[in-house]
């Protein structure tokens, strides 16, 4: 158990020099496979790293969504500054900087938790006192960033496909095995 643990930093580490260099994630995954010869270890990790032409066509989105964040931040720390807000969207901003996928989903829960808020202070408290500017300005941004996570994971790292097949192995008995399939862009 100890061993296969040690293993999956090593084969991210891999698979991201890999995607780096441009090779699919499809050749990725069959060379890591042969290499380690664990294909769910191996796609588990392949699923959640975009691959190269998926950070060339979506980068920049990611990068307008990063840019969103940071504001959201600024805003937040001009109006009232905490540790919280430095943790949080500091936190957020890592993820999204380093393009960790599967982390997007705390990103698209601050902003749901913005906007119930910020409509919860609309709904309940009296209007004459707020700056209705600023509201709207953070309710655009808490929307933008509730929408562009769950947008980007799909666009980034698509579905990865399983499908199982038939095949004989080597004593002529009929067996079953998954097959991964990656899709690039």
């Amino acid at each position: 158990m100890e061993k296969e643990k040690s293993k999956k930093p090593e084969i991210a580490k891999e698979a991201r020099q890999l995607i780096k260099k441009g090779v699919s994630k499809q050749e990725t995954f069959e060379t890591l496979n042969a290499k380690y010869n664990s294909a769910k270890e191996v796609s588990d990790i392949l699923k959640n790293i975009p691959s190269f032409k998926a950070v060339k066509k979506y980068g920049v989105w990611n990068y307008l969504l990063l840019c969103l964040l940071l504001l959201s931040a600024l805003f937040f720390v001009s109006h009232k500054p905490s540790i919280g807000v430095f943790i949080w969207y500091g936190s957020l901003a890592y993820i999204v900087a380093r393009m960790l996928v599967k982390y997007y989903v705390y990103v698209a829960f601050l902003s749901a938790t913005t906007v119930i808020s910020l409509i919860a202070l609309i709904l309940f408290f009296d209007s004459s006192k707020e700056n209705w500017y600023e509201i709207g300005f953070i309710l655009a941004l808490a929307i933008s960033t509730l929408i562009l996570p769950f947008w980007l994971e799909k666009k980034l790292c698509p579905q990865l496909t399983e499908t199982k097949e038939l095949y004989i192995n080597s004593e002529g008995q009929q067996r079953q095995r998954i097959v991964y399939t990656f899709t690039d862009l």
